[in-house]
This record gives C-alpha cells, sequence and structure tokens, in this order.
C-alpha cells in the first residue's frame, strides 16, 4: 500500500540522514548540507523570536552579532536557565546590544512536530541580526517537496537507502541493499567532506635545517581554513 512505501521511504531516508558510524571511526558523520548558515533579524525590544522549522540545534554553539549586516561580531551562547534569571529583572532597564543567546524548545502537545526559539539578552535597542549555522531536521518528502537534502551526488545512495529499508521490512533480512547501501554511504560520505573540508590547514613540519630567510618566510604565513585565519 502506499502507507507502507511512504513508511519504508521515511526509514531509508533516516538511515541516510543520520547513518551509523563508517568502520573505524566512533562518530556518525554530519552532512554539510544539514548544517546551513542562517540569519535571524532582530526587532528592537523583542527577546524571542520562532527559529526555522527544521531547526534541530546549533553547530558549535556559536553565533555572530550584525547592526548592519556586514560586520560580525561573535556573541555568547548560554543556557536557557541563566536567561531565564536574567529576565527576571526589569527588560526596559536592561536594553542594548544583545551580548547572549540560547534556544529552547517550544512546548507542544504531540500535534505538531518539536519546534525551536531563540531568546535573546538584553532588549535590541535597535535593529541587528544573528547569524548562526544550525543543525537541519530534514523534511518529509512529498508532492510539494520531492527532492531530499544531499542533491545528486547521492541520489544513488539515497535509493540504496530505501531499498536497504524494504529489504529490512519486506523480506525481514540484511541482503543485497543493505550491503550496496553501507558501499555507497562510503562514497557519499568521502564526496562531502572533499567538498566541505578544508583543502590545506598550513604547513606542518620541521623546518629547522633550512635557511633563517626561508624559514621566516613559512612562519609569518598564517594558517587559514577556507581562505579564512580562524
Amino acid at each position: 500500500s502506499q502507507s507502507q512505501v511512504d513508511l519504508v521511504i521515511d526509514a531509508g531516508l533516516r538511515s541516510f540522514y543520520d547513518p551509523l558510524p563508517l568502520p573505524g571511526e566512533k562518530e556518525s558523520h554530519v552532512w554539510s548540507f544539514r548544517t546551513p548558515l542562517f540569519t535571524q533579524p532582530l526587532s528592537s525590544a523583542v527577546l524571542d523570536y520562532d527559529l526555522p522549522d527544521d531547526f534541530a540545534g546549533l553547530v558549535d554553539h556559536r553565533a555572530y552579532l550584525s547592526a548592519d549586516d556586514q560586520s560580525w561580531t561573535e556573541i555568547n551562547v548560554t543556557n536557557v536557565v541563566r536567561m531565564l534569571n536574567l529576565r527576571q529583572r526589569d527588560t526596559q532597564a536592561f536594553s542594548g546590544a544583545p551580548t547572549l543567546i540560547a534556544v529552547q524548545v517550544k512546548q507542544t502537545n504531540g500535534q505538531t512536530p518539536t519546534r525551536w526559539q531563540l531568546m535573546v539578552w538584553p532588549a535590541p535597542d535597535s535593529d541587528y541580526s544573528v547569524r548562526m549555522r544550525y543543525v537541519s531536521n530534514p523534511y518529509q518528502l512529498s508532492a510539494g517537496q520531492p527532492y531530499p537534502l544531499g542533491g545528486q551526488p547521492h541520489s544513488e545512495t539515497i535509493r540504496e537507502a530505501v531499498l536497504a529499508a524494504a529489504e529490512r521490512e519486506f523480506d525481514g533480512e540484511m541482503g543485497i541493499h543493505n550491503q550496496q547501501f553501507a558501499m555507497r554511504l562510503l562514497s557519499s560520505v568521502s564526496i562531502d567532506r572533499r567538498a566541505s573540508g578544508p583543502a590545506y590547514l598550513g604547513y606542518c613540519g620541521d623546518r629547522s635545517g633550512e635557511s633563517n630567510l626561508f624559514r621566516d618566510r613559512w612562519n609569518h604565513q598564517a594558517v587559514t581554513v577556507n581562505g579564512v585565519i580562524p
């Protein structure tokens, strides 16, 4: 039935989006296409903001604040308990450029998916923007949203993930498609790491035997990641 097909597709996508750790690794791979960059506008005197529907947590617990969307400074990320303690004060007496943010899950009755909210402190005294990378909780495929995350480079891996889920669901076994999915997953992770990882992390070695002029030239070169000094 169509409902069974939909369940298998969902199961296959979940096994692709949140794969088991690869052989020899302790943690699962986090896909680069699941960590988008997002900018949240802040309005004067507004303390809470609904985050995107697919929001599932900050990456590295880092965020940046700007008043003009051109120069960005890092803003501290705190926990909800500290944020609520600060808000017990008179919010009108404490306003200015936000110095703290926190994220908290919104209350739900089980009839809607889990959603998150951004909290700021103090109350903004003007318009600002907060920029952050977050972990995306992938949407469910539908007629209106037919394209899975990842794009064409991972299409065969996703196909095998769904066929592997069907194999487990309908045949009750880990057969050829589960083996093929495991092989395709290795390829997809390699593609994703090449596409998103830095090409060069700087020289790591001993140049003590070279001339002072050559050594000084290397010592004054900064290590960059994708052209940016960390």
